[in-house]
């Protein structure tokens, strides 16, 4: 969600929450995928509001990975697959890389 202000809201923490807890098959998550997960949803949140501007997106994702520091770092190692990554790449919306980090369950 993207609020009034243009700042990204819930649905990215909730992303990262699920990256953050997978477990099972698939490959550790390197800290390149996860900024990637961050970063994709802080561009479909942002477009959606119609704010597409490339200094005003990268001024948000730094915002916004600096804002989740500490969740971001617990995040490189969790188990996730090409798939997912992949699913995350090409989705449109945070509802898509919602369902996206779910496919492992």
């Amino acid at each position: 969600m993207t609020h009034r202000d243009g700042t990204v809201g819930p649905p990215l923490a909730r992303a990262l929450a699920f990256l953050c807890v997978f477990a099972g098959c698939g490959r550790p998550a390197t800290v390149e995928d996860c900024n990637k997960v961050v970063e994709k949803n802080v561009e479909v949140q942002l477009k959606k509001g119609n704010i597409t501007d490339p200094g005003d997106v990268d001024r948000e994702k730094v915002r916004v990975k600096a804002s989740l520091a500490d969740k971001i770092a617990q995040c490189p190692g969790r188990r996730i697959t090409d798939g997912m990554m992949k699913c995350v790449d090409q989705a449109g919306t945070s509802e898509e890389i919602d369902k996206c980090l779910h496919r492992l369950f």
